[in-house]
């Protein structure tokens, strides 16, 4: 889902969608939340999705220069093979995650 922000935080019909995600989350369902590569401006819309969690997206960028590969649209990601066991790694050699804001 792709939300659009502002200052205050998320508008009336990202609103409703929270609700609804919400809803969904307290009656047992998962989800997995994360900002795109150059959409620090989302924040206060992701914030406001976990604030029921008591959690944060923090602007902060993980980068490791030593595995950066540097796409033709100029975009750069970085790869990881250090991933934790979890049913949700289960057969998953590594990712590319975003390395630039």
């Amino acid at each position: 889902m792709m939300m659009a922000s502002n200052p205050e935080g998320p508008s009336p019909e990202v609103q409703k969608s929270v609700d609804i995600l919400r809803q969904y989350v307290e009656q047992g369902g998962g989800l997995f939340i994360t900002n795109g590569v150059y959409w620090a401006n989302e924040f206060p819309t992701t914030n406001a999705l976990l604030a029921v969690t008591g959690a944060r997206m923090r602007d902060e960028l993980v980068r490791d220069d030593q595995n950066l590969v540097k796409l033709k649209s100029g975009i750069n990601l970085c790869w990881t093979d250090a991933l934790a066991q979890s049913p949700l790694t289960e057969g998953v050699s590594g990712l590319f995650y975003g390395a630039d804001f």
